[in-house]
């Protein structure tokens, strides 16, 4: 609600921090290239400028993310349709293909599409929040959430490899887990 003010710029930066990584993300889904994609991108961004001046969230209606993902689907089809080409395999008679499937994942069932965008969503406040804490933590202790967490790879073993005790390897994990959850709350209070 923070980015209804537009002279609110550490809200709009933190918006944007957040949200053009996933819009970029879904450009490229619906067959832009990257510098389309980086240029719808911030059509859908200054278009969420003018939204957003009158915008009033209603959990009826649905997630704010399902309609931003449907704001960036729409720009995407209509950039497409503008250029009748520039599909992400280059190919002009692929584009009418792009279109459908674009129009087929409207069709899909409003659960499953809510699913990918929340993977996805929480995909993206972990990758923001690991890049958040890392700079926060020893490199040591960075480096024993990563092996236990990321590789999966069993407290004994992180212990080994990296001179600790197992005991060491549980509290230093414990320590970054516990802020990373702290960061993602902060990212996503609604969550």
């Amino acid at each position: 609600m923070r980015v209804r003010d537009i002279s609110d710029q550490a809200a709009w930066r933190e918006f944007v921090d957040c949200y053009a990584p996933r819009i970029l993300n879904w450009c490229q889904r619906f067959g832009l290239q990257e510098s389309d994609a980086a240029d719808a991108t911030q059509q859908v961004l200054l278009k969420l400028v003018d939204q957003m001046k009158r915008f009033e969230y209603d959990e009826k209606q649905g997630k704010f993310r399902a309609w931003l993902k449907t704001m960036t689907r729409n720009i995407s089809v209509d950039l497409h349709r503008k250029w009748g080409r520039r599909t992400s395999t280059g190919d002009n008679g692929q584009n009418g293909a792009l279109l459908e499937q674009i129009a087929d994942d409207e069709k899909s069932p409003a659960e499953e599409l809510y699913q990918a965008i929340e993977i996805a969503w929480k995909e993206d406040l972990l990758r923001i929040a690991e890049a958040r804490v890392q700079l926060q933590v020893q490199p040591e202790a960075w480096q024993i959430y990563w092996m236990s967490c990321r590789e999966q790879i069993p407290a004994p073993a992180v212990a080994e490899a990296l001179g600790q005790t197992v005991s060491m390897v549980y509290v230093a994990k414990s320590r970054v887990l516990k802020m990373l959850r702290g960061e993602v709350q902060r990212l996503d209070p609604d969550d």
